[in-house]
């Protein structure tokens, strides 16, 4: 994903949003995203190849018997990470709950959008699976949301949402509250008591009843339903109650409702809670003090779990620092997401974008408020983090993504799946192309799940692995056997996809390789040589060995295998002797912008890419070459910073250079953490591997490792949010904000956890 860096002083501008300006806004939206539907839905000419839409032949992962034991823990959740707070279930017609609330004389909120003029918003506890409390700074109140689920085994159980509007003003004494239930295929409701409560019935969910308790200090209660086919316009018809011009008709029936809308207003400070009761779970009784005790029980539990997984105060952090970590996993579970739907796929040398076929995923998300949608290699990094946590989540959320998979073992590298993931993505990044991936991040995990059952001596947890790594075995092969061939370049190596030469650029972008404009050869064509696509087959051709061994399943590559790990290869294809560093290679100038390359090592773009065989352990522990890149690794001219490892060295002609006018520089000089993670996982290894460097991977290790928690703590207390990335020289939080993904690495190095 291309996210724009943001300058250092420039301050950031508030947009406010009237309700005319909403309104306008989400009619726009949803026109954009009819036109969209309407070209691709219509019959085109055969303008080229068409992609492959057919589903893998493997076993559905979700059909696992691991996947089914996991699903009802995880059926409820707050799977709608674009809104500051709603909730649904992890299937394909699911019933959604969602808030919105007016700011005092402010607009209407409900979708999570940049520079809305909400100052922050943040899980202070989220365990992912039964509660979480979220708190929300607007501009003249504050919003608490707050969720806890019970009898969760009974068909996913019940739960009850409080929501606290509280003033910061004291000119704003009350507020406005909206709370929806939607399905837009469709559900049975009766309102009964006054708009206090629901009968309701799905297909899915069976029979349930919805409490409504509402605040003694209620000034106004209002109820409709209404028909309404898209979530996304739900805010739209929020603005037709508050223009009286349009004629909203409150406590009235539409035909054939499928929305059932509630409006609140009271005195602040209000209180107000909802309680969805299945009839499939025992009795859920769970409001007032008994919910603010159950509160108070499941932080107690969240603080004693989250310390025995990472144990941050016994290494010594302090309480500040324990809290800041604790948000940094709570925001990461309480960005993941459902969707259900297609994505609009083409070939790379076609033109005619088709449907892919129809399924779900559960997903973290990189933001909530920019990107509030799945990416493959983002999706590595956070499963990380969560697999320390809960590694149902991670086995759950690798399955949806595995069943993503076509024919050919290619996976989209965004998930754009239904009409509210399109309200957020502009046209132009729609179209996912079948010859572009991204790095294959989740071997990672996968090793790490791997790693657990080495050492396990829990023999049910054990078996429950490799049963799902059974299941897992053939779409992890058939992906890397995508990779194989789709990237497959000449004499042994291998090259990033969908690289074009664009005459105003410095360089052609590499977006499948995840660091978007990171310099690469000027002139792309079939014999470059990429250094880290290299190094992550390396790293899954090893992981899927270390799985096939545990499973008893056959393993087709050993000799690719070793060819991959020589350190001999490796160094013939990208070592240079001259610059004594691993580097691309490809056709290239070293002056700006001139037409005369030559086949050469590209040296002018020392950074990331060259550290990828540190990162991956791909050298040996007493090789010269490692003893030469920990002495350029700790070099401040090159690659070091007071704040962590930069992208790229001072010394390149690219740092800190925008790739055009329109294209800012992004991984061209920020410390980025989730690279930085490898880094330290790299030295975490030498550190602990006896030959010749040990002793100076450990310095290394250390000093770096102190520098990334202080700069991403030291951001977050100023600005109280966590970042993107960050300036090299300030430390200063730059890029998409708020930002948790990868940055919530963070919580494994206070850790120490590799």
């Amino acid at each position: 994903m291309k996210r724009h860096r943001r300058a250092p002083a420039k301050p950031q501008t508030t947009i406010a949003l009237t309700p005319l300006r909403l309104l306008a806004f989400f009619v726009s939206t949803v026109a954009i995203t009819a036109l969209i539907t309407m070209q691709f839905a219509a019959s085109m000419p055969d303008l080229g190849p068409l992609p492959n839409i057919t589903p893998h032949d493997a076993s559905s992962m979700k059909t696992t018997e691991v996947f089914e034991d996991d699903h009802d823990m995880l059926l409820w959740g707050t799977y709608r990470p674009h809104t500051y707070f709603g909730m649904r279930t992890a299937t394909p017609n699911s019933l959604l709950a969602g808030l919105i609330w007016r700011d005092g004389f402010g607009p209407l909120r409900h979708w999570v959008e940049p520079n809305d003029g909400v100052s922050s918003f943040e899980w202070l506890m989220h365990d992912g699976e039964t509660s979480g409390q979220q708190v929300i700074r607007d501009t003249s109140v504050t919003c608490t949301t707050s969720f806890v689920r019970t009898n969760i085994s009974q068909g996913g159980g019940s739960w009850t949402a409080r929501v606290t509007l509280e003033s910061i003003e004291p000119e704003v004494d009350n507020s406005i509250l909206y709370f929806y239930l939607t399905q837009p295929t469709g559900w049975e409701f009766n309102v009964i008591n006054d708009g206090r409560q629901i009968r309701g019935f799905t297909p899915e969910l069976g029979g349930f009843t919805l409490n409504f308790y509402i605040p003694s200090s209620v000034l106004r209660l209002r109820q409709a339903a209404i028909r309404e086919d898209l979530p996304e316009q739900m805010l739209r018809r929020i603005l037709e109650t508050v223009d009286p011009e349009l004629g909203f008709k409150w406590n009235l029936s539409e035909r054939q409702p499928n929305t059932y809308i509630l409006e609140l207003a009271a005195s602040l400070p209000f209180e107000f809670e909802v309680e969805f009761v299945s009839d499939r779970a025992a009795k859920h009784n769970l409001h007032g003090e008994a919910m603010t005790s159950a509160l108070q029980r499941q932080q107690l539990a969240f603080n004693q779990r989250f310390e025995k997984s990472f144990r941050l105060t016994a290494k010594g952090f302090n309480q500040s620092q324990v809290a800041f970590a604790r948000v940094a996993l709570s925001n990461t579970l309480g960005s993941i997401g459902y969707w259900y739907g297609q994505s609009i796929v083409k070939e790379a040398h076609g033109t005619t974008p088709v449907a892919y076929f129809n399924e779900g995923l559960l997903s973290g998300v990189p933001s909530r408020c920019i990107a509030p949608r799945g990416f493959i290699w983002d999706e590595g990094f956070h499963q990380l983090l969560i697999h320390r946590w809960s590694p149902k989540i991670t086995r759950t959320v690798l399955a949806h993504w595995l069943d993503l998979m076509n024919q050919d073992g290619w996976i989209p590298r965004e998930q754009i799946l239904d009409s509210e993931a399109r309200a957020k993505v502009p046209t132009e990044i729609l179209i996912q192309d079948t010859q572009t991936g991204n790095p294959p991040t989740w071997f990672l995990v996968i090793a790490r799940i791997v790693d657990g059952l080495e050492s396990s001596s829990d023999e049910r947890a054990a078996n429950r692995d490799i049963k799902w790594l059974r299941a897992a075995y053939p779409r992890l092969l058939a992906w890397f056997n995508w990779f194989l061939k789709v990237h497959q370049g000449v004499d042994g190596a291998f090259r990033w996809q969908q690289r074009y030469r664009v005459t105003d650029s410095m360089t052609p972008l590499t977006h499948a390789s995840g660091m978007t404009d990171y310099p690469r050869a000027t002139h792309p064509d079939v014999k470059e040589r990429h250094l880290d696509l290299r190094c992550w087959l390396a790293e899954a051709a090893r992981v899927l060995k270390r799985v096939a061994h545990l499973t008893g399943k056959p393993y087709p590559h050993e000799a690719l295998l070793r060819s991959l790990t020589s350190e001999e290869e490796l160094v013939s294809l990208h070592w240079d002797p001259t610059e004594q560093a691993f580097f691309d290679h490809g056709l290239h100038t070293l002056q700006p912008r001139n037409q005369l390359a030559k086949r050469r090592f590209v040296t002018d773009a020392y950074g990331y890419s060259s550290l990828f065989p540190l990162m991956l352990k791909l050298l040996k522990p007493d090789s010269p070459r490692l003893g030469r890149m920990l002495a350029d690794l700790r070099n401040t001219t090159l690659l070091w910073s007071p704040h962590g490892i930069r992208s790229l060295a001072t010394t390149s002609r690219y740092y800190w250079q925008d790739n055009s006018e329109d294209d800012p520089a992004y991984w061209r000089g920020a410390v980025w953490i989730n690279i930085n993670y490898l880094i330290l996982k790299g030295l975490d290894h030498y550190r602990n591997s006896p030959g010749h460097y040990q002793t100076r991977s450990e310095a290394l290790y250390v000093e770096l490792r102190r520098n990334l928690i202080r700069t991403v703590y030291a951001e977050y207390r100023r600005t109280n949010k966590f970042w993107e990335h960050y300036i090299d020289d300030t430390g200063e939080g730059a890029g998409s904000y708020p930002f948790n993904g990868w940055t919530s690495l963070i919580v494994l190095i206070m850790a120490e956890v590799y």
